[in-house]
């Protein structure tokens, strides 16, 4: 095989990878990729909870020194 072939060959599987990538229709359907994460309980601060300040430290600090 020469030089000229080979590069002709792997320039039209370039291009016809390309093409298939561009005539995939692009969604913007969420059921595609999954539901959303929602936020989890420990991750919010409830102001009404007193105990909520030191639960969320010891949450930080379990985070940053495990």
């Amino acid at each position: 095989m020469t030089a000229p072939r080979l590069t002709m060959i792997v320039l039209a599987v370039l291009l016809l990878a390309v093409a298939v990538v561009l005539s995939l229709p692009a969604t913007q359907d969420e059921s595609l990729v999954g539901p959303v994460i929602e936020v989890q309980e420990a991750d919010t601060l409830n102001p009404q909870d007193p105990q909520a300040f030191l639960k969320w430290r010891q949450i930080k600090k379990l985070f940053f020194l495990g």
